[in-house]
């Protein structure tokens, strides 16, 4: 008689980072409609998600991994956000390293843009495109988890609708603001 063989850990936590990561794309594809107040917020919601599960690669990997932000490639207005992994020394979007048919980018709708702070430096949007066209992150994620100080500002039309900020310590924070104030 055969012996049965159950799930190592390692293949169930590979299991359940795949199933997270595709609720993060979701959660960033579908909003409600662009530019408004509970978009700005299920966005923020869906990046924070995307930052966390960036973690669980690199921790769970040990490979450092990262969150590619820039412009959508093909002019369809919006962000893409992207997980990207270092592996054969090059920075491959999640998915190709592990041989997925679902692509790891999710795309903020047209009319959010992201403004990113890393360790208190607010980077200009031409840096983040260069960084983009190289195919590197902008937030890199360590093989322990750790993350740098960050903020991620979401504006629509000029105004800010959300923030997410990861302090020094890996303290998260979201903040939503009000069309008033």
């Amino acid at each position: 008689m055969k012996a049965m063989r159950g799930l190592s850990l390692v293949e169930l936590l590979t299991v359940l980072l795949i199933v997270g990561l595709l609720a993060g794309v979701a959660s960033l594809s579908f909003g409600n409609l662009p530019g408004s107040m509970e978009d700005g917020e299920n966005q923020a919601r869906g990046l924070l998600e995307q930052v966390n599960l960036t973690q669980e690669l690199a921790v769970i990997s040990g490979l450092p991994a990262g969150l590619r932000l820039g412009p959508a490639r093909d002019d369809a207005g919006g962000w893409d956000v992207e997980i990207v992994q270092y592996s054969n020394r090059v920075w491959q979007p999640w998915a190709a390293t592990q041989g997925a048919m679902q692509g790891s980018t999710a795309r903020l709708p047209a009319g959010i843009t992201l403004s990113v702070a890393l360790d208190g430096e607010w980077i200009a949007r031409e840096q983040i495109q260069r960084i983009h066209a190289r195919g590197e992150p902008v937030l890199l994620v360590l093989p322990t988890g750790e993350l740098p100080a960050f903020e991620l500002l979401l504006e629509s039309e000029g105004t800010v609708q959300a923030s997410l900020r990861v302090t020094e310590r890996g303290d998260t924070a979201l903040s939503f603001y009000s069309e008033e104030g």
